[in-house]
């Protein structure tokens, strides 16, 4: 077995130990963006933080932008950045986090995509 295969393994091994603690997040403020449709992936749990009604969201639980977020004297986009960069402060019981901006679009296996 080569050292790439074995590493591989390995992470896969620390993925799987992980499910139920890996998270899948966004953030859309306003009618920035589009949510772009996906199918949801066992062993990860998907959130959506948002000020806005969404209609199409039927596979995202829906978070309002934390309260401490809304007080910070910054624009929307600092505000959304500072989401993106700190998934430890918003996702504390979760191992690992994958950041995607709205527009992106889920089209492979997220397991793939983290080895």
């Amino acid at each position: 077995m080569n050292e790439d295969k074995v590493e591989n393994a390995s992470k896969l091994k620390y993925i799987e130990n992980s499910t139920g603690k890996i998270v899948v997040y966004s953030a859309l403020f306003g009618n920035y963006d589009t949510l772009q449709p996906f199918s949801k992936e066992q062993g990860f749990d998907y959130f959506l933080f948002t000020n806005i009604e969404i209609k199409n969201a039927t596979n995202w639980t829906i978070l309002p932008i934390p309260i401490q977020l809304l007080q910070m004297n910054i624009n929307t986009f600092k505000k959304q950045r500072f989401l993106k960069l700190h998934p430890h402060i918003f996702f504390k019981n979760y191992n690992l986090s994958i950041y995607l901006d709205t527009s992106f679009m889920i089209i492979g296996n997220l397991t793939e995509f983290l080895l």
